[in-house]
């Protein structure tokens, strides 16, 4: 198996503690750039909710913003570590990645059912009841622009780069605890242990495949689950 840094030219490895304090950084770092951007386009105002949930522009603008917060902070950590990003998915990566797939799929049926029972509410759905435009800008940006962003944050530059100096199982439940709070303003504790639970699957298969493409394609098609429970 590939191990993450066989195909780097130069890794500045900041060391177990080291990498935590980066990653803690790191993480606040793309949330205040989040926040700059979403001050940018109107700020609290731009939040609308609709009869179930938020209507589709603000869904889209927020994700936007929380990408360019990612995407700033995953480029400054890319020029450290000068090296491709792996996205082969290849044959034998497909039976991890239906397992993959799998557990999400409960681990979330499983959140669900935890967070109606405790009373949490999930307020960071889409409200898809918009027309057939708006549907398509939520699905582009849920499916396919912030699954890619954030596994290029959390599994690529994080865990594969940052971590890359920790213990196997440091940095996997590190990025999955991060994965996992960075969506706790959306709902409540029983969303933050669920997709942390997500985010050790998708590290593990990271780790597993050696490249990016099977945590994307997991990632992708649970979101489009999610989207297609609620239309």
């Amino acid at each position: 198996m590939e191990h993450p840094h066989d195909n780097l030219e130069r890794a500045v490895l900041p060391g177990v503690g080291g990498g935590l304090v980066v990653t803690l950084f790191a993480l606040l770092l793309a949330n205040l750039l989040s926040q700059i951007a979403l001050l940018a386009c109107g700020g609290a105002e731009l939040i609308r909710f609709g009869e179930n949930g938020l209507e589709p522009y603000p869904f889209i603008m927020l994700a936007l913003c929380s990408t360019t917060g990612f995407l700033a902070v995953s480029a400054l950590i890319a020029i450290l570590f000068r090296a491709r990003v792996p996205l082969a998915l290849r044959p034998r990566d497909l039976a991890p990645a239906a397992a993959g797939l799998v557990i999400v799929f409960f681990a979330n049926m499983a959140g669900t059912a935890a967070g109606a029972w405790f009373g949490e509410e999930y307020t960071g759905a889409p409200d898809l009841g918009y027309g057939q435009a708006a549907t398509i800008g939520v699905v582009l940006v849920a499916v396919l622009l912030a699954p890619a962003v954030e596994e290029l944050f959390f599994r690529e530059m994080l865990l594969t780069r940052v971590l890359a100096g920790a213990p196997r199982w440091l940095a996997i439940a590190a990025t999955a605890t991060a994965f996992g709070a960075f969506h706790l303003a959306a709902g409540g504790i029983a969303l933050v242990l669920t997709l942390a639970v997500m985010g050790v699957v998708l590290a593990w298969l990271r780790l597993k495949t050696g490249s990016l493409a099977a945590p994307f394609l997991v990632h992708a098609l649970n979101n489009a689950i999610a989207l297609a429970f609620l239309s």
